[in-house]
């Protein structure tokens, strides 16, 4: 993890070995776990990306609930990524 705010958060996975310059950057769905990514350890996207030369970021947004209802898409893009 390089980077947190609240409850989100910035994961790097570097590439296993660097072929191509410029990363991949993952922002999952809000409704959705961002272990869709790492399903298991056979079947990753962010292992497969890795092996095939690109640094991966991935954006986890946590576990949203009911106190966080006053939060809009704004809230997300302004103050969480930024910070984050």
């Amino acid at each position: 993890m390089i980077g947190e705010f609240n409850q989100t958060r910035v994961r790097y996975y570097a590439a296993t070995e660097k072929s191509f310059r410029e990363p991949l950057v993952f922002v999952a769905p809000l409704a959705i776990n961002m272990a869709i990514y790492d399903l298991y350890p056979y079947r990753s996207l962010i292992k497969y990306f890795q092996n095939a030369g690109f640094d991966v970021y991935l954006v986890d947004w946590g576990r949203l609930g009911f106190k966080d209802r006053h939060l809009n898409f704004l809230s997300f893009i302004e103050d969480f990524i930024p910070k984050a």
